[in-house]
């Protein structure tokens, strides 16, 4: 231990008196640890980290949504679970006092919190007695509700909050960084109190639903349950539940399976450069032998054998890439800080990527590895023939010849990462390139998009909903350089209704065995604004968007082809088929298929109809 301080100290005194050396090598390993170190922090924090609830091995996700009927029956028939917990996320407006502030709300089932297995920090729960119809107005925040709206309010059990109009009372507060899975809201309500009417509905499916596997219970054993329940319930409601299956997954892999590929892909390529930046270093030590092969044949003839040499050799290059990787913890740091604030949409358990423990263990570990193997080398080829040279009293050729060798190895291991690394980031290019060549049925160039959520308090009837958004769209089109504005969903955002229907002439159908479509609400010129090409027939006009004008749509090519195969679809007439009244919607344009739901994705049959049909929401 004795002989170890004193290298460490001759080790820092050597690195001190060439700070250009020291200072450059410590740079180069700061970098290409610190990348590593910050996307081992997201790897940590996204994939290794259980999940923050009780014992979340045993926490699925049932992949198709539920109604809130259908929910409560496979709870009172399944027995491999032992609970069930069911949320859908909207926007509402907190209207306390100045201009309302909208976030996500998450309506709850009762026993979503008791599934999740978290307890609240101030408080109580949502419970079964809560969710009920008519049940009292109660909410629960999150903690960073609570300190952003209500400054910490350490009495804020009891207190009210206005909610789009309707009053909540408080009943609880989540501890900081909870997380309700998939979704990212703020605070939560019983759903039964906040949506009535669609959580007694069994054909509305809305609620994304999580279960928690009975003690000693599989995943199959549960899969195998899970499709007799299916079963039982397409054969008592098969107007709801007629060809619909359940899918169990588990918790962990529902939120980030779809993450691990492209996390490890980026943890492999930050390793090349992190390889890079080791054979650069290397060859720095070589450089450094080399000017110091003086003092080495010095220290042999006093008597140093060549494992001292290596061993004092070694200990400065664990100094340098210690040094290093103290450096690069503060870049991870930066980074990690960075990149949370930055909120990328698609990377889930954002708020959980940090430096903790296990990251630094994984820097020092890898600051140690790289010194040590990457100086091994550099000190094994510095001290060979050692002694030779002090024979002859000069240079040896034969170690300067393998050092070369050395430093040429070390080179060529740096062209050829570089390469891979190059090649990697060509084949990325024609990925991106190839994506951008995939006709997606509307045309980006010029197309600028904002998204209005509109205050329920103040807009609660469809005629004002519309009214204020002619309004805005009537304000557009009056600016200077626009050409068209409409309001709708986005194509690729993956939002649309899917309606069962009827079409006017055709042979009766089976409730539940009616076909499906996707519907899109539209106001204004959207078919001129995205460039989407009109196939036959009539685009929507000003008449088609009166309160008491007649119903129709304009169909996709998909729903042509699948439906009206070698016939004119214009003048035909489709009504949904659980409308307890008869509406006909009368077909009067056929438009191109745009990629609504994916790149990869092909377009399902689809109708466009004047926006004025739609209940409430947001525009695009």
């Amino acid at each position: 231990m004795e002989t170890l301080i004193k290298d460490i100290r001759y080790g820092v005194r050597s690195l001190l008196k060439r700070p250009g050396f020291t200072a450059v090598a410590i740079i180069t390993l700061a970098l290409g640890i610190g990348v590593n170190s910050a996307i081992f922090s997201v790897i940590n924090a996204v994939l290794l980290l259980p999940l923050p609830y009780l014992e979340p091995d045993r926490l699925m996700t049932l992949r198709s949504n539920q109604s809130a009927p259908d929910l409560a029956d496979i709870e009172a028939q399944s027995r491999a679970f032992v609970k069930f917990g069911g949320l859908v996320a909207q926007p509402l407006d907190y209207t306390a006092g100045g201009e309302p502030v909208q976030f996500q709300i998450g309506m709850v089932t009762g026993g979503f919190f008791q599934m999740l297995g978290v307890q609240p920090e101030r408080g109580r729960f949502i419970t079964a007695d809560d969710d009920k119809t008519g049940g009292p107005r109660v909410v629960m925040l999150s903690h960073e509700l609570w300190q952003r709206e209500f400054g910490g309010d350490q009495q804020i059990i009891g207190k009210t909050m206005p909610l789009s109009g309707n009053v909540y009372t408080i009943i609880g507060v989540m501890p900081a960084g909870f997380d309700s899975p998939r979704d990212n809201t703020e605070a939560w309500v019983p759903v039964r109190v906040a949506n009535p009417i669609a959580a007694n509905f069994r054909g509305v499916h809305f609620l994304r639903t999580f279960g928690r596997l009975a003690s000693g219970v599989s995943v199959e054993q549960a899969r195998s349950e899970m499709q007799v329940i299916d079963q039982n319930l397409a054969n008592q409601y098969p107007a709801d539940n007629k060809n619909r299956s359940t899918v169990l997954i588990p918790l962990h892999e529902r939120i980030v399976g779809q993450s691990r590929t492209p996390l490890l892909v980026l943890f492999a390529a930050v390793s090349l450069v992190l390889l890079i930046a080791c054979a650069n270093f290397a060859n720095l030590l070589l450089a450094r032998a080399a000017e110091r092969e003086r003092e080495f044949t010095i220290r042999a003839a006093l008597g140093a054998g060549r494992w001292r040499l290596i061993r004092q050799l070694l200990t400065e290059s664990v100094l340098v890439a210690v040094a290093g990787g103290a450096v690069a913890v503060l870049l991870a740091v930066w980074g990690t800080s960075l990149l949370v604030a930055l909120k990328p949409e698609n990377l889930p358990r954002l708020q959980e990527i940090g430096v903790d423990g296990r990251v630094l263990g994984f820097t020092f570990g890898i600051s140690l590895l790289t010194g040590v193997i990457f100086g091994l080398l550099p000190a094994w080829a510095a001290s060979r023939g050692v002694n030779e040279a002090l024979k002859e009293g000069g240079r040896n050729a034969t170690t300067g010849g393998a050092r070369q060798r050395l430093r040429s190895t070390f080179v060529v291991v740096q062209l050829a990462v570089a390469l891979i690394l190059l090649v990697a980031a060509g084949l990325l290019i024609k990925t991106f390139w190839q994506l951008r060549s995939i006709e997606t049925g509307f045309n980006p160039d010029r197309l600028l998009t904002m998204r209005v959520e509109l205050p329920e308090a103040r807009y609660q009837e469809i005629v004002k909903q519309t009214q204020f958004r002619k309004r805005v769209l009537e304000g557009i089109n009056s600016l200077p350089g626009v050409r068209a504005a409409m309001v709708s969903e986005l194509p690729l955002s993956g939002d649309s209704l899917d309606h069962n229907f009827l079409i006017d002439g055709r042979p009766p159908i089976a409730s539940g065995d009616e076909p499906s479509l996707e519907t899109r609400s539209v106001l204004g010129d959207y078919f001129r604004t995205m460039q989407i090409p009109l196939r036959a027939g009539r685009d929507f006009g000003p008449q088609d968007f009166a309160d008491k004008a007649p119903l129709v749509g304009i169909a996709n090519e998909a729903l042509v082809h699948q439906y009206f195969p070698g016939e004119d679809p214009l003048g035909k007439r489709i009504r949904w088929a659980r409308d307890p009244e008869v509406h006909w919607i009368t077909i009067v344009g056929v438009v191109g298929d745009v990629k609504h739901f994916g790149l990869d994705l092909p377009e399902l049959p689809g109708l466009y109809h004047p926006i004025h049909k739609r209940r409430r929401g947001s525009g695009g």
